[in-house]
């Protein structure tokens, strides 16, 4: 910690990181988004050559602080007589680089770009005697041991699971069946 102004002004000046434009963060999150569906047509890509699922992309408006308001990609994918949509609901979230809502006829499931090690809490307290404690946790009851899209669950017991053919496979069956998975 800085004991004076200068120092302090001196640890500022050390800390600069390039801050990038609105247009180069919203780039960014445009190519995580297509990226992640990429993928997710990538895992059904067997069921859309048979025509057993379509997909069809669309764009939503978001509306961001920082970002301000602007299109961006979704897509709707037709199982059956269900629709499912991936839907993004924003870049600027509390631990985490992005989220995006797969929902179906049942409920919804979220998608969350989290950075290796995940989001966390620090909470210090400092006792009469100056002594420091800090303590550390992670709002997750799994480990992200890398940087990526996963599926994570709604609190107090919320796991991340990483988004792979498997997991996104089961998300739809969850949001789609009216049994869940």
């Amino acid at each position: 910690m800085p004991v004076d102004f200068d120092e302090f002004v001196e640890q500022q000046e050390r800390d600069i990181s390039p801050v990038s434009t609105r247009e180069e963060k919203l780039a960014a999150w445009k190519n995580e988004l297509a990226k992640l569906y990429a993928s997710m047509e990538e895992w059904l890509k067997p069921y859309i050559d048979s025509g057993k699922v379509r997909i069809e992309p669309h764009t939503v408006e978001l509306v961001e602080e920082y970002l301000g308001r602007y299109e961006a990609p979704a897509l709707s994918i037709f199982i059956g007589n269900n629709e499912v949509i991936a839907e993004p609901v924003g870049s600027i979230l509390i631990g985490a680089k992005g989220r995006v809502d797969l929902s179906g006829p049942r409920r919804t499931s979220r998608f969350v770009l989290l950075e290796e090690g995940g989001p966390s809490q620090t909470t210090t307290t400092s006792g009469a005697n100056g002594l420091e404690e800090k303590f550390t946790c992670s709002p997750l009851r799994s480990a992200i041991h890398q940087r990526g899209w996963y599926k994570v669950t709604s609190p107090p017991d919320a796991t991340a699971t990483p988004l792979d053919a498997d997991s996104f496979k089961s998300a739809i069956m969850d949001v789609a069946s009216a049994y869940g998975v």
